[in-house]
């Protein structure tokens, strides 16, 4: 019956699974590194802050480090998990919006000079290039590709931006 329909209607099945699979191995690779990318964002964006507080006193600082310092700590480290767990799948899969790499690179260039000291445009701007960077891979449209460029220069900015300042006013 399938030989029947196919030959009637000019459905290809072999084709249809072919592409399907194709899909299924595309994200499955793009899943996974979105965890590499979310796990080393996660490592830098909470380790920064730590070893400011592990090394508060040796360098001298004139407040000693409390329990506010441990839950800005585990408030990144939410927004780390929530950014690479939710908001990174959501853009990058069937219901989201790349454009939403775009929108978090700038968001994040533009708090990186004001509030790196937060992390959050560390976090921001990783995963607006990320999502970048995969638009630029998977999409045909050249809109889209010079739209995931935009988000990769930005984000990889706002990263460097925010790690740079916050090692220099530590």
């Amino acid at each position: 019956p399938r030989h029947s329909l196919s030959a009637r209607f000019g459905i290809d099945y072999e084709e249809d699974l072919m592409t399907a699979e194709t899909q299924r191995i595309d994200q499955t690779g793009t899943f996974g590194h979105t965890k590499t990318v979310g796990l080393i964002t996660f490592l830098v964006a909470v380790g920064i802050p730590i070893i400011g507080i592990l090394t508060a006193d040796a360098r001298g600082a004139e407040v000693s480090p409390g329990v506010g310092d441990w839950v800005f700590v585990g408030i990144v480290a939410a927004i780390a998990l929530a950014t690479f767990a939710l908001l990174v799948p959501w853009a990058l899969g069937g219901d989201g919006s790349r454009t939403a790499g775009v929108a978090l690179s700038v968001f994040a260039f533009v708090t990186a000079f004001v509030a790196f000291w937060t992390m959050v445009p560390l976090v921001l701007g990783a995963a607006g290039a990320f999502i970048g960077y995969e638009t630029r891979q998977t999409s045909e449209s050249k809109s889209r590709q010079r739209l995931g460029l935009a988000a990769t220069v930005l984000g990889v900015i706002a990263v460097v931006v925010s790690i740079a300042a916050t090692i220099a006013t530590s």
